[in-house]
Formats: structure tokens, sequence, C-alpha cells
């Protein structure tokens, strides 16, 4: 078994059993965890909220090892979701999303952002044009937010289809690129068979 598929098995297997422990509650979301499998792995599962871009960071510093992040994720905030961004960039970090996992919205920004990017044959990622929700329910689109990760985006190499498609997606909607997809829209993705 490669290094490749060995942790593409453990990150799927961390990810089932997390799913377990939590599909008893009747929570869509739930905050995430950021922690360590194994020695050169940290996997990201749930809901990044704020504080969760420093978590990672100071993991990430606490053990240099680190070559693979794993991600099974809604999204979350966009301050957090760049911070893990911009670390998983600038360490030259794989990304990886494995069978039974999902990467929807900062998720797939962070994915996005990996060195190199694996993905189940099953999986891929969801982008939407980042919004607020404010008190009374009113949802609107956060402009700055768009163009930061719109720049970022581009700054990294997405093909700029990828950036208008979800620049101009509605913020409660999401455009879906299966692993496929993004190969086939000229983002470098290893996609795991069975």
């Amino acid at each position: 078994m490669t290094k490749l598929y060995k942790y593409a098995y453990t990150f799927a297997l961390a990810v089932s059993l997390a799913f377990i422990i939590l599909v008893s509650t009747p929570i869509v979301a739930y905050p995430a965890t950021i922690k360590m499998v194994g020695d050169d792995m940290i996997l990201i599962n749930g809901e990044i909220l704020l504080g969760d871009g420093d978590a990672f960071v100071t993991l990430l510093e606490e053990n240099p090892d680190v070559e693979y992040v794993g991600v099974n994720s809604i999204g979350g905030t966009v301050p957090d979701g760049m911070n893990i961004s911009t670390a998983v960039h600038d360490k030259k970090l794989t990304t990886m999303i494995a069978k039974g996992s999902e990467c929807y919205s900062m998720c797939g920004v962070i994915f996005l952002s990996g060195a190199k990017r694996v993905s189940d044959v099953r999986s891929g990622i969801g982008l939407h044009a980042p919004y607020f929700e404010w008190d009374d329910g009113l949802i609107e689109v956060a402009v700055e937010a768009t163009a930061e990760i719109a720049w970022w985006l581009g700054k990294i190499g997405v093909p700029l289809t990828i950036i208008k498609e979800m620049s101009i997606s509605g913020p409660l909607e999401y455009v879906y690129y299966s692993a496929h997809d993004l190969v086939a829209y000229g983002v470098e993705v290893t996609i795991l068979e069975d």
C-alpha cells in the first residue's frame, strides 16, 4: 500500500468514526475538530469557526513533520478559512478528501490551496459567494470576502472559470465540482479509485 493510499484509508477511517459518533445528534453542522492523525496529517472535521485558523496554525507549528491535511467540512468563517488556506499553501501541504467526506465553502478553498490535492472518486467540492446572515434573518453577499477569496484563488492558480462561477453563485447555493470536474477544468487532482 503506497503512503498516499495508506493516509487516504486512515483519513477515511477517522472521518467514519467521527460520523458514527455525531450521527445520533440532530445537528446539521458541528464545530470542527482539528487534530493530528498519525505523525504527519492534520484532520479538519466539522464547521470552521472563529479561532480554528489559529488552532490549525498552532498545531502545524507544534508538528513540523505534517505533510497532509484531510478535510471534511461544510465550510465556516472566511478569516479562519483563509488563515488555514494560507498556512496549507505556504507549507506546501497535500490536501485530501476521503470517501464519505464533504467539502463545501471555505473547505473547498482550503482543498484548492494544497500543493497537491487528492480526492476520492466520489468526492468533490462545493463553492459559493460568502455571505452575512443578520440577526433578522436577512442574508447578504459579502462582497469584500468574495473579492478576497477570488484574489486568493487566482493567486494560487485556480482557473478563472471556477473563480467566476463561485463569485456569481448565490450565498445559499453551491457550484459543485466532482474530482473529475476539477481535473476537466485544469485543476491538478490525484483521484483515488476503488
